[in-house]
């Protein structure tokens, strides 16, 4: 798609692949014709370029995202393993059977402790391979892993400071340079983020949010990426938009209920004693 010069005339040529995957060059003229396909080809050169743009900011945010997930995921497992549960068959979290227990502590069963040194380089591809021997077979590791979360906030803060810089850029995605949009979605999150906190929130579940709250942005922002094609040109969705937006949707339902199972499993569940004539029942 160009124009060509011969002698001391221009003429605008196209050039497309036919159904056979051949180039074709179709001849345009210099007139009023070659001006408008020349108009028309730099519109889609355009357009053609803004989705490359966002087709690289999205991966961008993605791949932020997928280094966020697997942060989390780590803590989320090293947690699990430090209170005495393992995952069967990279399934559900049980509690181990044989593990040397001697009290029971608030919900959990407690380890024999022991102790154990903790270096203040410690960091979060340690737990990760530790994570990943306790996977495997290994629970001598696991008053380690214990150790490493009481002792090292770094791990949780660090985490954290992530968590955020992952959620300002989404924001800034889906705001451009809209500011009165980007008050209100900073609003919306912060309200998402406060009913779900509740009154005592450890550091896991506080992280555990942070991260439905950015799978939320994710999911707007795919969602209104999705409305804007129908809007513009679009009758369908291609199958790449219609897999991010299913990819979307299972990251924030998959974020949903990993929050609910460690509140499930971490957080003791009070006792309930019902008085039946003489007898008690504790259920």
């Amino acid at each position: 798609m160009s124009w060509e010069t011969h002698g001391s005339q221009r003429y605008y040529y196209r050039v497309q692949r036919n159904h056979q995957g051949r180039l074709t060059k179709t001849y345009y003229g210099s007139g009023a014709t070659a001006q408008r396909a020349a108009q028309e080809d730099d519109h889609k050169r355009t357009l053609r370029q803004q989705e490359r743009l966002v087709q690289q900011q999205v991966h961008d945010l993605e791949t932020q995202l997928t280094t966020l997930t697997n942060v989390v995921r780590t803590l989320v497992a090293a947690s699990f393993l430090g209170q005495g549960f393992h995952q069967h068959q990279r399934g559900d979290w049980r509690r181990w059977r044989h593990l040397p227990m001697h009290h029971q502590q608030e919900g959990a069963y407690a380890m024999e402790e022991f102790s154990v040194p903790v270096e203040s380089g410690t960091s979060y591809d340690t737990l990760k391979n530790l994570v990943q021997q306790a996977q495997e077979g290994d629970t001598a590791v696991l008053p380690v892993i214990r150790d490493l979360l009481d002792q090292v906030p770094a791990l949780w803060d660090d985490s954290r400071v992530l968590a955020h810089q992952v959620e300002k850029a989404w924001t800034n995605a889906l705001s451009g340079q809209d500011l009165m949009s980007r008050e209100i979605i900073t609003r919306e999150v912060q309200g998402l983020r406060s009913q779900l906190l509740g009154p005592h929130p450890t550091p896991l579940e506080r992280l555990l949010i942070d991260r439905v709250c950015v799978c939320w942005l994710a999911v707007q922002h795919a969602e209104l990426h999705a409305a804007r094609r129908f809007n513009e040109r679009a009758v369908v969705l291609t199958p790449s938009e219609e897999h991010r937006l299913d990819k979307v949707h299972h990251r924030f339902l998959t974020a949903v209920r990993e929050l609910a199972r460690v509140r499930k499993l971490l957080k003791p569940t009070p006792n309930l004693q019902v008085n039946i004539g003489t007898n008690q029942i504790v259920a």
